[in-house]
């Protein structure tokens, strides 16, 4: 078989839509211009950049990142360590399960009060 560059450019030529189309991407383009398009179609499905082993649409990623990644960074509200976000949750479980062994009464264990006179 010998390819026919003529006919090539005729179909690299031809309009199309994004294989997202039906998800609610609008591009439209030539065939030759697909490739492109999909390394910034919101529609099209990437492993998340943490390896976390998820698979998301561009356009959730952002969410993914931010709230609901596994190894996402988030710094502790309570000694300010920086922690993946499974390890996050399992401390926080942890230090709940602390203080519910206390009679809270708004100061943490250990803390010092200081009388007002």
């Amino acid at each position: 078989i010998y390819p026919d560059p003529e006919l090539e450019q005729q179909i690299l030529a031809l309009p199309i839509r994004c294989i997202h189309s039906e998800e609610g991407c609008r591009w439209t383009g030539q065939m030759k211009q697909l490739q492109g398009h999909f390394s910034t179609c919101a529609f099209n499905v990437i492993p998340c950049p943490n390896r976390c082993s998820v698979k998301l649409t561009r356009r959730d990623l952002p969410d993914h990142l931010q709230h609901d990644c596994p190894k996402r960074k988030v710094k502790c509200e309570f000694c300010g360590s920086e922690f993946t976000g499974e390890a996050y949750e399992v401390k926080t479980v942890h230090f709940v399960l602390f203080l519910s062994s206390y009679e809270y009464d708004g100061k943490m264990p250990g803390e010092k009060t200081h009388d007002v006179k």
